[in-house]
């Protein structure tokens, strides 16, 4: 359809014309667009919006939060000193509070403030205890050689939580604590 205006005349498309006229009907300059060119078309529309929302501000709402994951176990104190003879086996109890709601395994680790004495004389239990939640009472023992001499010493020990135990891996060397989740001291008088 051609239309002249004063001196001039120029060519008008119909779907444009129609398009122009009715402002819902979808507009295709150029002809037809195919998939490749539209998802591609698509993808930049994306980056582009992301790309802003980013660096312009629609940055979401936040909040920082102190999270802290607490030791469990707790030697509970108890006034008690041990005296015993040398050649004699001492049992006693250590009880222990489990503040979580799971029950562990765990191990008592025993040191003596003199590792020497320690590594000649006395011989600790060597349990594997399961703790549930609130409060428990472990069971365990000291033995002194009957040559061990005289002596004052303060007994430690310490609860760690171990759910895989390897005894041969995992003992420390005498007076050496792994770390520690409870703590007791005890004195012991010959």
């Amino acid at each position: 359809m051609t239309k002249k205006t004063g001196s001039r005349a120029y060519l008008v498309k119909k779907p444009l014309q129609e398009a122009i006229l009715d402002k819902t009907a979808p507009v295709n300059i150029g002809g037809t667009m195919n998939k490749r060119t539209l998802s591609k078309l698509l993808f930049f529309a994306a980056v582009l919006v992301a790309c802003v929302g980013l660096a312009g501000g629609d940055i979401l709402p936040s909040e920082t939060i102190d999270l802290q994951v607490k030791a469990p176990l707790e030697i509970l104190p108890q006034n008690t000193d041990f005296s015993l003879f040398p050649g004699e086996t001492l049992e006693f109890n250590v009880t222990v509070e489990n503040h979580a709601s799971v029950s562990y395994n765990t191990r008592l680790f025993f040191g003596l403030n003199d590792t020497e004495y320690q590594n000649k004389y006395v011989t600790f239990s060597n349990i594997t205890y399961m703790v549930q939640s609130g409060q428990n009472i472990l069971n365990a023992w000291l033995s002194v050689k009957n040559t061990a001499p005289a002596t004052d010493l303060k007994l430690t020990v310490t609860i760690i939580r171990d759910l895989e135990f390897k005894p041969e891996n995992d003992i420390p060397e005498s007076g050496e604590h792994p770390s520690p989740h409870g703590e007791l001291r005890y004195d012991i008088c010959n």
